[in-house]
């Protein structure tokens, strides 16, 4: 494998630091809220500058892998460690809107124009989501927040991230891997959890009614699982324009979402630069605790090691056993 990074500072510069790099590079994915992750260690040495803000581009095997901006730096001794976060970051600024009529789509478009942040292929979510006002909300939270309730009508996942420094929107099933991961290809070690720390089987949304100054309750229960674990309750407040049929359609899905053990699987293995947070991989592991798993899981975290003679990656998921 071929790495070769680049510095570009303000000015225009550009410092090839490839043979400077020493150490492994990570570069960490998270599906939703939160920007990505690069990281490594520059042996200072000749001419070399470069500050917070400046753009590294990271190729690998000549194709243009990685955008990222440095945020953090730290020197112990002749080596710096540098911390660098994607086009992401940049929508942790807090704003406030009103959309009325929009999809996600639309909101993201809107969003990134009014910040100048380069978008590349996003997709057309299609749902017309709901009147909603934001107040001192960071713009990732806000299209963040329209994904999900996007999500919760159409049964749709998306994944909204910075594809080679170009904000990027899919759908996951269209990012859907050719590769099969498990006990018998690529990986070498996995963790898995059960837990219901964050399971809930009584859901309580209540409607603000100006009007009679009381709340609208509206409630969902699985009678079973309150039997098995004891009342677990999920309350939230929802948008008074929102009718009757929505809400406990609404309630529908987050019983069904949360009332079900929670199962996580970290894997460890081979890299396949491909692979990132939001991707679809069939993971094949026969006998895992207490169930079979040969199926299609989407990916909430990824984390890359990369160097010249070694690329490995771990990755998070949680299994959905239904």
């Amino acid at each position: 494998m071929r790495i070769r990074v680049l510095v570009i500072n303000r000015k225009k510069n550009v410092y090839d630091i490839s043979n400077a790099i020493s150490s492994s590079i990570k570069y960490t994915t998270v599906r939703t809220g939160s920007a990505s992750t690069v990281s490594f260690d520059v042996l200072k040495s000749g001419e070399m500058s470069f500050h917070e803000g400046d753009m590294v581009k990271i190729f690998v095997d000549k194709k243009l892998y990685i955008v990222c901006y440095i945020f953090a730096k730290s020197k112990k001794e002749d080596v710096i460690s540098l911390t660098c976060y994607d086009l992401l970051r940049y929508m942790q600024y807090k704003q406030s809107y009103n959309f009325s009529k929009k999809t996600a789509t639309q909101i993201i478009k809107q969003v990134a124009n009014e910040f100048k942040i380069k978008i590349g292929n996003i997709v057309d979510t299609g749902y017309i989501l709901p009147d909603k006002i934001y107040e001192d909300k960071t713009l990732l939270d806000i299209v963040t927040d329209a994904l999900m309730k996007t999500t919760v009508k159409t049964k749709k996942v998306y994944t909204l991230y910075d594809d080679a420094g170009k904000l990027t929107l899919k759908e996951s099933s269209d990012m859907t891997s050719n590769y099969v991961l498990g006990n018998k290809s690529l990986a070498t070690t996995y963790t898995y959890k059960t837990s219901i720390e964050e399971s809930y089987n009584y859901v309580k949304l209540v409607k603000p009614n100006k009007k009679s100054g009381k709340g609208e309750t509206y409630i969902a229960f699985d009678g079973e699982k309150v039997k098995k674990w004891g009342h677990l309750q999920f309350y939230k407040k929802v948008d008074e324009n929102l009718n009757d049929a929505q809400i406990r359609e609404m309630a529908k899905n987050y019983l069904k979402y949360y009332a079900r053990t929670k199962r996580t699987l970290k894997l460890d293995c081979l890299g396949v630069k491909e692979i990132r947070a939001g991707s679809v991989v069939l993971i094949d592991i026969p006998a895992l605790g207490d169930i079979d798993l040969k199926k299609l899981l989407l990916i909430e975290k990824c984390t890359h090691t990369l160097s010249e003679t070694q690329h490995t990656m771990s990755l998070e998921m949680n299994v959905i056993n239904d």
